[in-house]
């Protein structure tokens, strides 16, 4: 389970950067992007850095922003598996049989 963990953490920096790179392109301040998303420039800084996560309504605001469909931030991660755009229901992660069955293992513990 760790280990899924640690993959989430590298997803949610692999977004953050994309963010960055698309707010640099656009010659946006990050005071610009946080006012747009209703938060301030130091949380947009966190969601850049990938220290914290963003929230998929807020990425779909960005991407509105900028004119791009959501999947744009998503398409070059792993984290496509993970969920879907916010207009479609949100789909459960689909995890390894071999975490699912290590992890029902451990709840009978």
């Amino acid at each position: 389970m760790k280990q899924l963990i640690n993959d989430e953490v590298a997803y949610y920096k692999e977004i953050g950067n994309k963010m960055r790179e698309t707010r640099l392109s656009h010659r946006r301040t990050q005071s610009w992007v946080g006012d747009q998303l209703d938060c301030t420039f130091q949380q947009i800084q966190k969601y850049e850095k990938g220290t914290n996560r963003i929230p998929i309504i807020k990425l779909d605001r960005l991407a509105k922003l900028y004119g791009l469909p959501f999947q744009y931030f998503i398409s070059e991660t792993k984290l496509l598996g993970y969920v879907k755009p916010p207009n479609n229901t949100l789909a459960k992660p689909s995890f390894p049989s071999s975490l699912v069955k290590d992890q029902q293992d451990n709840s009978s513990v």
